[in-house]
């Protein structure tokens, strides 16, 4: 299996189920130094996920669309970060994000991850291993 996820191309997470995808996320910010833990899917509202690394706290939000992403999501997100005790927020996504989402993003410090950088951080762990971090 991790030969698998490891194997995964940027092309192919766009025909993964949304859970495969999650999980591959999960796999990637692992091998970034992240010690990652998900959240109740009935009460996330929109955070899927809780990522830790050096004494920050992220909300994470996965985003799989073939549409830019919108300024929306990265304000909800921004907005829900508390009740979880995070200090900071990454959103990924398999697509790109509207220039008014980017605009906000850097306003308030959302790390924004789109197709691009999924896609070095999946060659990264490609070529790196994934034990490398």
């Amino acid at each position: 299996r991790e030969r698998g996820l490891r194997a995964l191309e940027i092309l192919n997470i766009d025909s993964i189920s949304r859970t495969e995808f999650e999980n591959y996320v999960i796999r990637l910010l692992t091998h970034r130094g992240f010690k990652v833990e998900t959240t109740d899917a009935t009460l996330d509202l929109g955070i899927n996920m809780i990522a830790k690394k050096n004494d920050h706290k992220y909300a994470v939000q996965i985003n799989r669309q073939t549409d830019s992403v919108s300024r929306l999501l990265v304000s909800d997100i921004d907005r829900e970060k508390h009740r979880y005790g995070c200090d900071k927020v990454i959103l990924i996504t398999n697509s790109h994000f509207s220039e008014d989402a980017i605009e906000l993003a850097k306003s308030t410090g959302c790390e924004l991850v789109d197709r691009d950088i999924l896609a070095e951080w999946v060659l990264d762990i490609q070529t790196r291993g994934s034990n490398a971090g």
